[in-house]
């Protein structure tokens, strides 16, 4: 067997140098330029997120307008409606020492106790009224039924324009109330509820000193919760009852629901941490009213729980969970957005995916040829 000259080796190893390392170079490129281009992507995937960030706090801010201006409204209102019950129980005071009085009705009655008010007065037929002034109450008490009554209308008014309101009453701490809308059986039941005396509770001096309206849960005509806007209503130092609005809470649930974005859902607390609107409903573990944390499922009021730990006004991310928090100015309330943050990111890699991926084939192919067609060169 004859062997190979080792000068004819020579030139071998020489052709075998070059091309290993043209291969070498060329493979080198191809992973920069993917390295370049999948990191061009997640800076476009960051970038892209981060202005999804912007949009959805953006979307949160009206979102919290939105509820603000509903409550601020309520308190305007409430505010319009004590005014008014001020002035009329001043007028009929002066009344009743001055005019003569005509009955509303042939026996004097409406709902089943006596009453005498002003000629004109607008009483719906929708209204009821229960109890009784106390014994010895006086003129002050027969001026303030009298106001009372006379407050039906603008309670009329109120329920048919503003959707958030379910209800109104007047409760007056002389025993008696009035209702609108409510039949009389209604209006007796609320009477012996522990209602009346709750929301003469949180409107008394001593109770309420800075008398200012009062949001309130209770319990409904069918056992259901409620909450109530409580307002004081005085003249001079002397207590005389309080004007109760009723707060829709499935418009309310509805209106924050109602939150135009697709990932994730708005919750609403109160500021004694009582849960107030969520858009699911179904999966709630306790009425609205209780304690968000007994109410809502676990990882929800876990996730509201961490709420504190970041920035007013600002979408942050806690653990794969985006949250966003805004105390509203109108009402002692707390709105919180939560998301999950990995189905935002997988809509944005689903969207810009099918580009990265041409990207990377395009350069894989232009790699092959141009090595398929410069390897034999060197």
């Amino acid at each position: 067997m004859s062997k190979t000259p080792e000068s004819s080796k020579a030139p071998a190893i020489g052709r075998i140098g070059p091309a290993r390392r043209y291969s070498l170079v060329m493979g080198l490129a191809y992973v920069i330029l993917l390295a370049a281009s999948v990191g061009f992507f997640l800076f476009q995937i960051d970038t892209r997120e981060k202005a999804e960030w912007e949009v959805l706090a953006s979307g949160l801010k009206e979102h919290g307008l939105i509820l603000d201006a509903l409550a601020s409204d309520v308190v305007t209102r409430s505010q319009e409606v004590r005014d008014d019950a001020v002035a009329g129980y001043l007028a009929a005071l002066k009344a009743a020492e001055d005019e003569q009085r005509e009955v509303l009705s042939d026996t004097g009655e409406f709902g089943g106790m006596p009453v005498s008010v002003t000629a004109g007065a607008d009483v719906p037929s929708t209204a009821a009224i229960s109890g009784a002034p106390i014994e010895g109450a006086g003129r002050p008490a027969q001026a303030e039924l009298i106001a009372a009554v006379r407050l039906l209308g603008e309670f009329r008014y109120l329920v048919s324009l503003l959707p958030a309101i379910r209800g109104a009453a007047y409760v007056s701490q002389f025993g008696f109330s009035v209702l609108l809308p409510a039949t009389q059986t209604e209006a007796d039941a609320f009477q012996q509820s522990p209602q009346p005396a709750d929301m003469l509770g949180a409107g008394e001096p001593h109770g309420n000193p800075e008398r200012l309206g009062r949001w309130l849960f209770g319990e409904g005509r069918a056992g259901e919760p409620t909450l109530h806007l409580v307002v004081p209503v005085d003249v001079s130092d002397r207590f005389l009852g309080v004007i109760a609005l009723e707060i829709d809470l499935q418009y309310l649930n509805r209106v924050n629901g109602d939150f135009d974005y697709p990932v994730g859902r708005t919750v609403i607390v109160t500021a004694e941490g009582a849960l107030l609107a969520y858009p699911e409903a179904g999966r709630l573990q306790a009425p609205v009213g209780s304690d968000y944390a007994q109410a809502l499922p676990p990882d929800v009021a876990a996730a509201v729980g961490r709420s504190g730990e970041i920035p007013i006004r600002h979408v942050s991310d806690v653990d794969g969970t985006l949250l966003y928090f805004e105390a509203l100015e109108a009402a002692p309330w707390t709105m919180i957005y939560l998301g999950d943050r990995w189905t935002i990111l997988a809509d944005l890699i689903s969207d810009r995916g099918p580009e990265m991926l041409a990207l990377v084939a395009v350069l894989t192919v232009m790699l092959l040829i141009a090595g398929g067609l410069t390897s034999r060169e060197f």
